[in-house]
């Protein structure tokens, strides 16, 4: 028996037939390493003794286990796992719910059960009477000499190719005449997926998210013109805390702030038969990827670095400690050079936390895609050169040389302030805020140790006077998130 979720592109000298004799031979997937796709699945070995669930080098596709003896429950699907398994596997891990709070992502496959964990890219688990057992079946590969000596017209050429080749392969699976919904928020990574999507033949409709009136809609907007498209204007953004619900209850794990992705959005993918997105692109084109410094090379001061230049909160020295010890696995995981073992952490690790975002799903109803998840980009990204990268010469060049109709010379970016996302507007007196956060936790609990407000309900309150900054609501948001879990699946 095998079962699959997910897809191998046309173009892949892979076929599933290749995979599926592969995984019959008890080994590894050794077709894994050419594969051009996205897949997750499980299989049972001929002697049923033992499952076997994998997924591949993207795992855009994630896939959940709980085992106990000779049990097993696999899925896609995290409620559908909760709902399968005893209560006290679903109580939540701390150490998970800390995690999150700092970093807005677990570690090391942990998922706010404490009896259920997720695959890792390019991993997979054998499940039988003596639990779990992992191994590693690719790893990043960064060839840090690819480019060594190459000028920079020379990579950004090969960088755009990649991208087109990824846009064809998505027109190629989607076929002729389908439409897609996609994001557009008027920066590098929704211009490029956007030019090279309508390239390959794509009947894109890019619509905008976030306030119509702000200066980020009217240069998306220009995007959309230049190109011969018209931005759609979902709005409604106040509206989202109608969508907390419905998003606990598909993804446990997605900060509910996300939400207000969903907002207005529902009847642009009606009939779209895919949504599609930037995501990861400013990670591996763009400078965002070498925001942390370079060293140190041993696994623990590596992370230490890490925690510092990607904690959304400060945490306890203890706390710091514990997350670092954790982070340090993981990178140990990924090995390789240091700039691999960052990219491998950021996308093993945070990567999926942002890919559970409200922007890049619809609850199931029509898949997500993003050329960023394409092997050929990936791995083009994973070795341009770091000087390239610096002050994102490398990104703009390749708009500069290839798209200059859209380039920052032609429409200027936004100043990345975000102003077109006002949560704190949005909140200001919105008593469906306070209305949907009833539904979800008790609003007489304890908020949180070390904040001034003792209750979420005062936390609330102060929200919708205008008494929280962005960033405040933000972490009220993460603490909601994980406190709705407990409420819902404990």
């Amino acid at each position: 028996m095998l079962v699959v979720d997910g897809f191998i592109h046309a173009d892949s000298d892979v076929t599933m037939a290749d995979l599926f004799t592969d995984l019959r031979s008890g080994g590894n997937a050794r077709s894994w390493a050419r594969i051009n796709g996205n897949l997750v699945g499980a299989f049972l070995e001929r002697s049923r003794e033992k499952m076997v669930i994998f997924a591949d080098n993207v795992a855009a596709h994630e896939v959940f286990y709980w085992t106990s003896g000779t049990r097993h429950v696999v899925s896609t699907s995290l409620p559908a796992v909760l709902k399968s398994i005893p209560s006290s596997a679903r109580r939540l891990d701390e150490d998970a719910a800390i995690q999150f709070q700092v970093l807005g992502a677990t570690l090391l496959g942990r998922t706010f059960a404490s009896g259920v964990r997720q695959v890792a890219p390019g991993r997979d688990v054998r499940l039988d009477a003596n639990g779990a057992s992992a191994q590693q079946a690719w790893q990043y590969r960064l060839d840090q000499q690819a480019y060594a000596d190459a000028e920079l017209d020379e990579v950004v050429d090969a960088g755009w190719h990649a991208v087109q080749q990824a846009a064809a392969r998505l027109a190629a699976r989607l076929g002729p005449g389908a439409v897609v919904s996609l994001g557009l928020s008027g920066g590098l990574d929704s211009r490029l997926t956007l030019c090279a999507a309508m390239a390959a033949g794509c009947d894109i409709r890019p619509y905008f998210f976030g306030e119509p009136d702000s200066s980020e809609a009217g240069l998306a907007a220009m995007v959309a013109h230049r190109l011969g498209a018209t931005l759609q204007l979902p709005g409604a953004c106040s509206s989202f805390p109608r969508y907390f619900r419905r998003s606990l209850l598909f993804q446990p794990m997605a900060d509910l702030e996300w939400c207000k992705y969903w907002s207005g959005r529902d009847q642009l993918t009606q009939s779209s038969l895919a949504v599609m997105s930037g995501h990861l692109g400013d990670h591996f084109l763009g400078e965002w990827s070498v925001r942390a410094r370079w060293g140190p090379d041993d696994d623990r001061g590596l992370a230490a670095e890490l925690i510092s230049s990607c904690a959304l909160e400060k945490a306890d020295d203890a706390t710091s400690d514990r997350i670092i010890g954790e982070i340090a696995a993981q990178t140990a995981e990924i090995g390789g050079s240091v700039l691999q073992r960052k990219q491998g952490f950021w996308y093993m690790a945070i990567n999926p936390s942002i890919r559970r975002c409200g922007l890049f799903s619809t609850r199931g109803a029509v898949p997500h895609f993003t050329f960023f998840e394409d092997r050929g980009v990936l791995e083009h990204g994973l070795a341009i050169p770091l000087a390239y990268r610096r002050r994102n010469r490398y990104y703009l060049r390749l708009f500069e040389r290839h798209l200059p109709d859209v380039c920052p010379a032609a429409i200027p970016l936004a100043d990345g302030r975000n102003g077109h996302k006002p949560i704190e507007k949005w909140l200001f007196g919105n008593r469906t805020f306070r209305a949907e956060i009833r539904k979800l936790v008790d609003l007489e609990k304890t908020y949180l140790t070390n904040s001034r407000h003792p209750r979420i309900g005062d936390v609330v309150e102060s929200i919708m006077s205008g008494g929280e900054s962005r960033n405040e609501i933000h972490q009220f948001f993460r603490c909601l998130t994980i406190r709705a879990y407990q409420t819902a699946f404990e």
